[in-house]
């Protein structure tokens, strides 16, 4: 997401330094360009941050979509009592 928003900020200074007026369609293009990918570049961050979170009591941060069983697992305990 930092990396669209850079991005946006550098065309951005460029057309500013080189005194692009307002109203050219350099400024439109910009807007147009960026515009999806930044709100892409959220929609994926926003994404990933609520994959990490359980979504009911009692769910581990590893997800909701493990079966029962395999939180019985030596392994799967000791993941699950080191991430807590």
């Amino acid at each position: 997401m930092f990396e669209a928003l850079a991005r946006y900020s550098a065309e951005i200074e460029v057309c500013v330094r080189a005194g692009t007026a307002e109203g050219d369609a350099r400024w439109i293009e910009i807007a147009r360009k960026h515009h999806r990918l930044i709100r892409n570049a959220v929609e994926e961050a926003r994404r990933l941050a609520l994959g990490g979170r359980a979504r009911r009591a009692g769910e581990t941060r590893i997800g909701s979509n493990l079966p029962s069983s395999a939180l019985k697992s030596p392994v799967m305990r000791g993941g699950l009592e080191r991430a807590t």
